[in-house]
């Protein structure tokens, strides 16, 4: 028999109704911390000077993580504009790291110029990640530097907003993967 486990949960607000983060580098399980370690490393040597600081975000840093299971989703917040820096190595990393470790299945690498994480004028969902379900395991952290949020439409809306291209994404990614078998 199939059994389901239950593990999400809903963000907690505090009395002002703002979104709580409860990403610690505590609640992240032993498994998972050589596999970070390694990205910071990896980080460190291939964007230099370039590179601000790293987040980890999701399930792993609030203690959802599953072992063989959850992805490691990884930020680095970077100096220049990503599109001026040499990132021709983050996919073979990625997939160094997924052969190397069997605790995720799977490591992301993305990057995001920190103009862009603090000086936002509107919404924007990587400041909200940020803000709302990472942690800092390199550099300065920003968290304080970024307004809150509520859960509100706007927030409701730029999820829905993307809800749909994100689930053709999905299936096309599944499609793939049926045809490389």
């Amino acid at each position: 028999m199939t059994h389901i486990k239950n593990i999400g949960r809903f963000c907690e607000s505090d009395k002002n109704a703002y979104i709580l983060n409860d990403a610690s580098l505590t609640k992240v399980e032993s498994d998972f911390l050589m596999i970070i370690e390694e990205v910071v490393e990896m980080y460190q040597t291939h964007l230099g000077l370039d590179l601000h600081s790293i987040y980890i975000r999701g399930s792993v840093p609030r203690g959802l993580g599953i072992k063989g299971v959850s992805d490691l989703d990884t930020i680095a917040i970077t100096n220049k504009k990503p599109k001026d820096i040499d990132l021709k190595w983050a996919d073979k990393a990625e997939r160094e790291i997924n052969n190397k470790f069997s605790a995720v299945k799977g490591v992301e690498f993305s990057f995001y110029q920190i103009k862009d994480i603090i000086e936002t004028a509107a919404f924007s969902i990587i400041p909200f990640i940020i803000k709302t379900q990472s942690v800092c395991v390199h550099g300065e952290d920003l968290i304080s530097q970024i307004p809150g949020f509520r859960a509100d439409k706007t927030i409701g809306n730029e999820h829905l907003i993307h809800l749909r291209n994100q689930i053709e994404q999905r299936k096309i990614l599944q499609t793939m993967k049926t045809v490389k078998i």
